[in-house]
């Protein structure tokens, strides 16, 4: 019985650790996608021959990915959102896909955090990593690898060979082994090859330098895109604990799914932290002449009286314009500490000494004739609160404010 040539020759090159990049040895060394061809030769008196042959495909052997959280925790809003990133590397011998799911320990929360999984800014609900194993050295530039195996290995895709990355700038599928039973004709294998540019610091390939039997695997940015819930008691703060499970396609040695989880080491487990919902809107008037308020638009109401706009104010010089800040909590969340209003003279104006008003009521200026929310700003606070720069939820610290157009 003869072996094929190709499998002869990945075989023999299995020993070879010498070059930059070694065997890995602890890996099933026959890549996911490659072609075993076996054929027989019968010789029989007078000078003839038959030939018979058989294919057994190889399959992919499931193995976890490495992966590594590249973003710190965060805060955020009360439903606000935040993103964590992961580098994700295929350790499989062939191309496997990983069904992923959401694992969250919710404290202090209204709800669970939605969460999405981007790839390239796109929704996955599965990711599939292309992988493979060298099958002979490589040349100048390339590797080698069993032809079929290079499924999801495309061009631009990120693969990491040993500890190094390198971009894929072509494949060139290969021919697996084969025997014509009629003629007798034996054709070798032809392996596929991928022509790889170094990312980084990442050597260059060169020949020999890649041996048979390194596995190959792509590497991706997997965004986990997560949604906060609000706190259900509003004196704390309300935090998210998320992680993530990729469950193989494919089965191990053994028959069973392999199953990632971002929480087992504790490195890749992110907290997301809540915090006040809060806004701060601005709006004006024009005071001198209601003309000027004619055509504008988004019209509110401050301190119940007075009626203000967001856009499509118009003045001429010597006209009074009125300002309209408001900072507010929503209801349900926890109360904002240490609120503080900054703002300044707009130019081409002129600041009306006297009045500036927090909820109704004269502010006092510490610089006479100086606005005083200009330089540091100024500590607010809502009408029911006690504490300047407290804004209890459900209410609304409002600052109005004169200037002059020059």
């Amino acid at each position: 019985m003869k072996k094929s040539n190709a499998l002869v020759q990945g075989l023999g090159t299995l020993a070879l650790v010498s070059g930059l990049f070694a065997a890995n040895q602890a890996l099933a060394n026959t890549a996911g996608g490659a072609t075993i061809h076996n054929y027989a030769t019968l010789t029989y008196g007078g000078g003839g021959s038959i030939k018979a042959a058989v294919n057994v495909g190889v399959q992919t052997v499931a193995a976890a990915p490495v992966v590594v959280k590249s973003t710190a925790d965060q805060t955020v809003p009360s439903y606000g959102s935040a993103n964590y990133t992961f580098t994700v590397a295929s350790t499989s011998n062939g191309s496997d896909s990983f069904a992923l799911a959401l694992l969250a320990a919710d404290v202090n929360t209204a709800g669970a955090p939605g969460v999405s999984f981007l790839l390239n800014g796109n929704p996955v609900s599965t990711l599939v990593l292309g992988g493979s194993v060298t099958s002979q050295p490589s040349g100048a530039g390339v590797i080698y690898i069993p032809a079929g195996s290079e499924a999801n290995l495309s061009v631009n895709s990120v693969i990491k060979v040993g500890s190094n990355l390198y971009t894929i700038a072509a494949v060139t599928p290969g021919t697996p082994a084969s025997t014509n039973t009629s003629t007798g004709v034996h054709t070798p294998e032809v392996a596929s090859s991928l022509t790889l540019t170094p990312v980084g610091a990442a050597p260059a390939i060169t020949a020999g330098s890649v041996v048979a039997g390194v596995q190959i695997g792509q590497q991706v940015t997997l965004t986990q895109h997560v949604v906060a819930s609000a706190p259900v008691t509003v004196s704390s703060a309300a935090t998210h604990t998320v992680s993530f499970t990729a469950t193989s396609a494919a089965t191990d040695l053994t028959g069973s799914a392999v199953v990632y989880s971002s929480a087992s080491s504790g490195t890749n487990t992110i907290t997301t932290v809540i915090v006040a919902n809060t806004t701060l809107s601005k709006f004006v008037r024009n005071v001198t002449r209601l003309a000027g308020n004619s055509a504008a638009t988004g019209a509110v109401v401050c301190n119940g009286a007075a009626t203000y706009y967001a856009a499509g104010v118009v003045s001429k010089p010597t006209e009074v314009l009125e300002y309209c800040l408001k900072a507010s909590v929503a209801t349900g969340q926890p109360l904002l500490t240490a609120a503080n209003l900054q703002d300044d003279v707009p130019a081409y104006t002129a600041y009306v000494a006297g009045t500036t008003t927090l909820n109704g009521s004269a502010v006092t200026e510490a610089t006479p004739g100086t606005l005083p929310l200009s330089g540091s700003g100024l500590l607010v606070k809502s009408p029911g609160a006690v504490t300047a720069g407290d804004i209890l939820p459900g209410e609304t610290a409002t600052v109005i404010f004169q200037v002059t157009v020059q």
